[in-house]
């Protein structure tokens, strides 16, 4: 289908930057003058400034003050190239989004070529290097030539069916509403992120097109090519097995409620009591530590909110501790089960209801603490939503506890041989965060950041915050 624009082809250029300082000025004034030349178009020029120390932020201010087409998105903290470009993309306004990096390895002008794609019906269009009308100008060195060309037979091996010859090029324009579906499914923010990109397209069904262009090697790059050689392939071979994962990808939160409706009440109640000792472990010692947290950190905590509350397991243990305590979840087989298992409860009863995290039915300032255990990970860019909530249950210095699964290899890992493994589909497939992106989020709807770091053998990511401006003391 041909993409249905508004009155002017309207583009979104993300280019992701940390400490380009050296760079920006050139690449800036040449897309710009690129731009001033295209009529038809109304553009904007995103810089998704990534915790840079060099003065990358300094000169994209400078840019935005006298030229309203040029936008910023900054991050104290370097969040990754995955992490620009998901903020990038949510400030964009317009129907094609274009990625490109600050070296300009392939010039200004052929953003024409991937747009002119994508008006044609792609849904994705790649920069190649590797097509027969493709130009090297100014070629790698050797060493990176080699590891360029390792990485992209490793990926031709691995994933024979996509047929994309060159899945590396930093240049590439996407549909804007088939770049948000995909990046929030994307658990790669370093250099293999274009690669997870592109494989979670194909997966999805996109239309995807690579587009011959003349690139030239820079120098002054940061990749410290060897170490970087090895971070992508152990990347890719992750990705490969995620590929291999059992899990559903539900496309609308009416799916997200069936498919938790379909599952058994007690299934968190079986496995934190599971023979397969790992498993029982898991669920116990991370449940031990949420405790711990309330003990420590909770003081004068005495009403809690368990959102995502699943069998009851942990809920039943904050009633056994004293507290008064709310269990919230979307399946209706594990609210039967809950409210079965308080006859048999002789310490205080926990109250259960049906609700979404994201329309929770509690007055304002009705909490001390709010948990919300491997859940967050399910709203992909709704999970602002769901802190608003919490932001508005919580009292004044009151409590909110996280756990959600950290990005990284060893969850990916994990993940995709443990949804082989077992008998039965328990989660739907959800996204995941880095530690930076998670205090940014928190950070960003209204929430001071107490801690928020890995645990569970950095699997997870286990976050503490108070409602900004009544922090604890």
């Amino acid at each position: 289908m041909l993409l249905q624009l508004k009155q002017k082809e309207t583009w979104s250029i993300i280019i992701p930057a940390h400490n380009e300082g050296r760079r920006l000025s050139d690449c800036l004034e040449k897309v710009l003058s690129f731009l001033d030349g295209e009529e038809g178009v109304k553009a904007e020029v995103i810089i998704a400034e990534d915790g840079s120390t060099d003065g990358t932020l300094e000169i994209a201010r400078r840019y935005a003050e006298r030229d309203r087409r040029v936008k910023i998105v900054h991050f104290p903290e370097k969040m990754g190239k995955g992490g620009g470009i998901k903020h990038g993309l949510l400030r964009s306004e317009n129907d094609i989004v274009i990625l490109m990096d600050a070296d300009l390895a392939v010039e200004p002008p052929y953003i024409k070529r991937l747009t002119e794609a994508i008006l044609r019906g792609a849904d994705i269009a790649l920069g190649s290097r590797r097509l027969p009308n493709s130009r090297i100008k100014n070629g790698q060195p050797i060493h990176r030539a080699l590891l360029s060309g390792v990485y992209q037979a490793l990926f031709e091996v691995l994933f024979p069916k996509i047929g994309v010859r060159d899945v590396q090029c930093g240049f590439k324009a996407f549909r804007r509403e088939v770049l948000l579906d995909l990046v929030y499914d994307v658990d790669t923010d370093g250099f293999a992120f274009d690669t997870e990109l592109v494989v979670k397209a194909w997966m999805r069904g996109y239309r995807i097109v690579e587009v011959p262009v003349e690139w030239s090697h820079v120098d002054g790059s940061k990749v410290r090519a060897w170490r970087e050689a090895l971070e992508m392939g152990m990347d890719l071979v992750r990705i490969w097995l995620e590929s291999k994962r059992r899990g559903r990808t539900l496309e609308d939160e009416g799916e997200l409620k069936r498919f938790y409706d379909s599952l058994p009440g007690d299934v968190y109640y079986r496995a934190s009591r599971s023979l397969f000792l790992p498993r029982r472990f898991w669920h116990r010692h991370k449940n031990g530590q949420i405790l711990e947290a309330l003990r420590r950190y909770g003081r004068g905590v005495r009403r809690v909110l368990d959102v995502g509350c699943g069998s009851g397991v942990l809920t039943e243990r904050l009633g056994e501790e004293g507290y008064e305590v709310y269990g919230v979840d979307i399946g209706e087989g594990f609210l039967r089960w809950c409210q079965g298992r308080r006859r048999h409860i002789n310490s205080i009863k926990p109250s259960y209801l049906m609700g979404d995290a994201r329309s929770l039915p509690f007055a304002e300032a009705s909490f001390d603490a709010i948990i919300c255990s491997e859940v967050l990970e399910h709203f992909k860019r709704e999970a602002g939503e769901a802190l608003e909530q919490f932001r508005r249950l919580l009292r004044p210095g009151g409590l909110l506890v996280i756990t959600t699964p950290r990005r990284g290899k060893l969850w990916g890992l994990v993940e995709a041989v443990w949804t082989n493994l077992r008998r039965r589909e328990l989660e739907a497939n959800h996204s995941t965060f880095t530690r930076a992106e998670l205090a940014c989020l928190l950070e960003e709807h209204g929430f001071e950041v107490l801690t928020c770091g890995p645990f569970m053998f950095n699997c997870l990511l286990f976050a503490l915050a108070t409602p900004r401006g009544e922090g604890r003391r």
